[in-house]
């Protein structure tokens, strides 16, 4: 990260350090242990509003000398906050439970002043922010990965959220009044503490309730708790605040916000249902798209299932068996509306030709090729397919073969042996042909990357693991990228990668990734590939097509100054989306450890 402020930044963190332990540090957190680790946080870049204490001033202040993303707000003294002026109107104890170093009255005051800090941040707001969020200082100690979740707060400094919402993570449940003496004299995991986010008006809401309520608080329990416990009590005698809650611990998972919040909605768009031949029992799907010999060629899957709205299988034909066919499109491309179907043909899946097994208790969960992606290799058009009756395990496995769009057979199919034979579930494999490793091309005029031609798959996103089909028909890894930028741990592949038309020397694709939900909420994202290492370097924001839901796609084409997407939503619902390049820019490098 550089050390400037970027003028796009949307959202201000808001932190304190308050020396209330004096020359006696708990558990040997120094001054200079808390400024390494709020440093972690200071060079993302993200606009940082700060207040401590006069014995940290001067260490403060070299920090905001040499990064301008940092303001020190305000030099205090506890006994001038507001909650400790409230405090010196009542009487009070402290928890019985608590680390009697640690948790001191003046720790107590201190953390909770939290709010009260973001309130006057807001108030003052010298970055004309339009989101707000907590950040403890010294809030990366107990992270396991530092340098990705640094991304995500970088990510949140400049993205465009909804208009509306708080967020908050959390532990436990909400406060329970049959436990109520209980949660006065015992730390109350409710929420994390160190981190919430959202729109000033929401975050002004919590600031609000909490000054209204916090004299009350001391008045009817006579303690003066952890701030986690207060906002536990708030929530419970305040049904007006609805903070959106999510689970997290002490780690990095507290920046794990909902995608739902900045997941951008593609609003210019055109939308055409696809138009398929009725099959009886059976609802197209997803669709690949594969550009091969002069020939816009589309695989549809077909399904005899329907997704009711919280996602459990209705089968029309009674059979409680996923069954799948797919159907070869050829295309006619149309500039209005970009390609339209001009002919269909459902492929013989007996041309398989691979043993099918039946599983002991004599249940099949899925018949047939699943998720069929199309690609070329060698000059001949394949496929790679998700499946379970070939697959001797009965669990899911991925199939390779040769595709004929003349006859509608497949040819030379073979199960392939995940990288773990033992694994579970195998999904989403996405071919990335003839683009192999640079360092054995040779570089020429037409081609300065000097790419060999390689049948190679990327299995995961972060470590990126790109593989290579060996002799025993096994994927081995033969390439891999520690990319730490946020979601790629979640991402899965969705569409092959070709040469992008806009951004010489580099592969564009389609990913995804997805939260549970009910139903489970699906987001999309663009990445860029440089062309020879195959090494990710861009990627955009995450979106959605039309609905946050089962929104699945597996098909993409480029043209003009333009994108061209097959969808499904709910696995029906099949339709060809058109938007413009303009609409899902590429506004994020790629970050590595």
């Amino acid at each position: 990260m550089s050390n400037f402020v970027d003028n796009r930044l949307t959202t201000t963190y808001v932190s304190a350090y308050l020396n209330v332990s004096g020359d006696k540090p708990f558990d040997k957190r120094t001054l200079d242990w808390r400024i390494s680790k709020f440093l972690d946080i200071v060079k993302t870049g993200i606009q940082l509003c700060v207040y401590t204490t006069s014995d940290c001033e001067f260490e403060l202040n070299k920090i905001a000398n040499e990064y301008p993303n940092v303001k020190i707000m305000d030099i205090i003294n506890l006994e001038d906050t507001w909650v400790s002026k409230v405090c010196a109107e009542n009487t009070f104890t402290l928890p019985i439970v608590r680390n009697s170093i640690k948790d001191s009255e003046a720790y107590l005051k201190c953390i909770n002043n939290k709010v009260d800090f973001v309130k006057d941040t807001i108030e003052r707001n010298p970055w004309s922010s339009t989101h707000f969020a907590w950040i403890d200082f010294s809030f990366t100690y107990n992270f396991h990965h530092v340098s990705r979740s640094m991304e995500y707060l970088h990510f949140y400094s400049k993205c465009s959220f909804v208009d509306k919402f708080f967020t908050i993570p959390g532990c436990w449940g909400k406060w329970n009044a049959e436990r109520h003496q209980h949660h006065l004299d015992n730390i109350h995991w409710r929420f994390c503490g160190g981190f919430f986010i959202g729109d000033k008006d929401s975050v002004l809401e919590m600031c609000h309730l909490h000054r209204a309520h916090f004299d009350r608080f001391l008045k009817e329990t006579g303690k003066l708790l952890w701030e986690v416990n207060f906002w536990a009590w708030l929530e419970y005698v305040c049904p007006e605040w609805k903070p959106t809650w999510y689970c997290a611990d002490h780690n990095d998972s507290q920046l794990c916000i909902s995608t739902d919040f900045f997941a951008k909605k593609m609003e210019n768009k055109q939308m055409i249902k696809m138009e398929y031949p009725p099959i009886e029992h059976f609802q197209p799907t997803s669709a690949s798209y594969l550009f091969y010999q002069g020939k816009h060629l589309l695989n549809t899957r077909f399904v005899n299932y329907w997704l009711n709205d919280r996602c459990y299988y209705l089968f029309s034909d009674g059979s409680h068996t996923i069954k799948n066919k797919n159907i070869l499109t050829h295309l006619e491309e149309n500039t209005a509306e970009g390609f339209m179907p001009i002919s269909h043909l459902e492929m013989d899946e007996t041309t398989v030709n691979l043993e099918s097994f039946t599983p002991n208790d004599g249940k099949m969960t899925s018949v047939g090729l699943e998720d069929l992606r199309l690609y070329e290799f060698g000059g001949k058009m394949k496929f790679i397919a998700t499946n379970i009756n070939y697959s001797p395990s009965g669990r899911n496995r991925m199939i390779i073969g040769d595709y004929c769009p003349d006859t509608a057979r497949y040819s030379d199919c073979r199960l392939i042996i995940p990288p773990n034979p033992d694994s579970w579930c195998e999904k989403n494999w996405i071919p990335i042909t003839g683009y192999g490793n640079s360092d054995e091309g040779v570089e020429s005029e037409s081609d300065p990357l000097g790419v060999v031609e390689e049948e190679l798959f990327i299995y995961k996103w972060s470590p990126m693991e790109i593989g290579k089909i060996n002799d025993k028909n096994q994927l081995e890894i033969v390439r891999t990228y520690n990319t730490i930028s946020p979601w790629f741990n979640r991402i899965r592949g969705s569409t092959i990668f070709t040469e992008s038309k806009t951004n010489p020397n580099t592969l564009i694709g389609l990913v995804h990734f997805s939260e549970e939900g009910a139903p489970r909420h699906y987001y999309h994202m663009l990445v860029l590939l440089e062309k020879g290492t195959l090494k990710p370097l861009k990627y955009s924001t995450p979106f959605y097509f039309e609905n946050i839901g089962v929104e699945f796609c597996i098909g993409m084409a480029e043209r003009a100054n333009e994108y061209v997407f097959w969808i499904s939503r709910m696995d029906r619902d099949a339709t060809k989306v058109v938007i413009s390049q303009n609409e899902v820019p590429l506004d994020f490098d790629c970050i590595y450890e």
